[in-house]
């Protein structure tokens, strides 16, 4: 009885193993299914191209930001050289004006008369050396043939010489009488009226806001990684955003007490950049590959 106990028991453990492993294995798979997977994975992830590309030694760009203050490159404070009463003003402030063109007038008739008075004299002293000449047995007709040293001494006897030059200022003076513009700008700093006398200093200025330009520092330390015509980028504090691109063109030689080297680049012209506008500075330095 004993023995066949035990033998019931092994046959009852011999169909619980059979069962666990068939649990563990899983059903059978077909041999040619890994293969079939490995096919469809390749289909679907077709190889990627790679770029390749040779390394070489070469300098690469930092940027240093600076704060800047814009300027135009052409700019001339304008002042009257007389004191006459100002008869009239032709622009207003914001005003374009060309080369050449009449910006204010002085009173004119003193001037006039200065210059109409200094024509007579000279016709008096002319006629004055031509008798210290005539003394002398030269013709001033005839001023090739007279020596330079008897022409010079005969000229400050007769008063000739002081004649002339005070002929000569009297027209610079009635010249000067009307202020022009020395280039082609916009009109700024004019609060002079009519029927009074000129301001002492500057009457108005003219700037030339076509070739603007930005002036800003660095750091001593930086200054070897400059060059003439590296790339800086300007932007207002206002509008961080809207940026012009501009070139070094001036770096100056010299160092301040606060260890700041001044530089300038010049910018395209934009609306928004304006005389005197401070902005931000982003400078392109070139730093060795060492």
């Amino acid at each position: 009885m004993k023995n066949k106990l035990n033998r019931l028991n092994r046959i009852h453990i011999s169909a619980m193993l059979a069962l666990l492993v068939g649990c563990v294995s899983g059903p059978p798979q077909s041999a040619e299914h890994p293969a079939k997977e490995r096919q469809d994975t390749a289909a679907d992830n077709p190889p990627e191209e790679v770029k390749v590309m040779r390394l070489a030694y070469s300098d690469f760009m930092q940027e240093m930001p600076s704060n800047g203050t814009i300027a135009a490159m052409n700019r001339a404070e304008l002042r009257f050289q007389t004191s006459e009463i100002v008869s009239r003003i032709y622009v207003r402030n914001g005003d374009f004006v060309k080369e050449g063109q009449p910006i204010a007038a002085l009173e004119q008739f003193k001037l006039q008369n200065e210059l109409d008075k200094a024509r007579t004299d000279i016709i008096r002293a002319r006629l004055e050396l031509q008798d210290v000449l005539l003394m002398r047995g030269y013709n001033l007709d005839d001023s090739l043939n007279i020596p330079s040293e008897v022409m010079e001494v005969s000229a400050v006897r007769s008063g000739y010489t002081q004649s002339l030059n005070s002929f000569r200022m009297a027209q610079y003076n009635l010249n000067a009488a009307v202020l022009r513009a020395p280039f082609d700008g916009i009109v700024a700093d004019l609060f002079a009226k009519p029927f009074n006398y000129p301001p002492a200093e500057t009457f108005c200025t003219v700037i030339d806001n076509r070739h603007p330009e930005v002036i800003f520092g660095v750091l001593d330390s930086e200054l070897p990684l400059l060059r003439i015509g590296d790339r800086v980028i300007v932007s207002t504090f206002a509008t961080g955003s809207a940026e012009v691109v501009g070139r070094i063109v001036e770096i100056n030689p010299s160092i301040d007490e606060k260890g700041m080297v001044r530089i300038k680049a010049s910018i395209p012209a934009d609306a928004r950049f304006f005389e005197g506008l401070n902005v931000k500075v982003r400078v392109s330095g070139r730093r060795n590959a060492t």
